[in-house]
């Protein structure tokens, strides 16, 4: 009658067959008739005994928790952000819209349905809350809390159009509107204060 144990350590395999003791290294069987004399099969097999102990896991959980504390609030920030990008590339959109809207009609369009732009506003609403002759202005209505206004504006300075894109330093409130960029008619354009300039 044979009597089988098996016991396995990192690449090396034990296993006892009838009081002899075999392990495997790699592709290589070793006979082992006392274990007490090699160190190396010892020290495996008090390994292949063991487990992870209590105190290991608790450490491995404390280590996983303060990494994830690191990590969240730059995730969330770096989503905002890329949130945000929607709100620019609309209105990068618009102020080109706008400059051919002005060129083929002479006077800029008062509503973002007439500039026939296709794009589907997810985290922001878009609005041309100012329109005339020689000036347009686009602001952008964050759809949800946390995210940065934006707007935009296009001007017609000695013939030739110019263009400026602000965004909120700071995080808004759900259903907030942007501040109007500053100058036109002829002035230049700048950002009101607490926005800074995209370029």
């Amino acid at each position: 009658m044979q009597n089988h144990q098996t016991r396995t350590s990192g690449l090396v395999v034990f296993f006892k067959q009838e009081n002899t003791w075999m392990h495997f290294v790699g592709l290589h069987m070793m006979q082992v008739n006392d274990v007490g004399k090699s160190a190396t099969a010892k020290k495996a097999l008090a390994f292949a005994d063991g487990g992870f102990t209590l105190i290991e896991l608790i450490a491995s959980v404390v280590i996983v928790g303060i990494l994830a504390t690191i990590a969240l609030p730059s995730y969330l920030n770096q989503a905002a952000k890329a949130r945000g990008s929607e709100a620019k590339a609309a209105l990068g959109a618009i102020n080109r819209s706008q400059q051919s809207y002005r060129w083929e009609r002479g006077v800029f369009a008062d509503n973002v349905a007439k500039l026939d732009l296709r794009f589907n506003g997810k985290f922001y609403s878009y609005s041309i809350v100012s329109s005339n002759a020689t000036d347009t202005v686009a602001i952008t209505t964050a759809q949800e809390e946390g995210l940065r206004v934006s707007s935009g504006a296009v001007t017609i300075d000695s013939g030739a159009f110019k263009q400026i894109i602000c965004e909120s330093q700071t995080t808004e409130i759900l259903n907030a509107s942007a501040s109007l960029p500053t100058g036109g008619g002829g002035t230049p354009l700048d950002c009101p204060g607490g926005y800074r300039v995209v370029e």
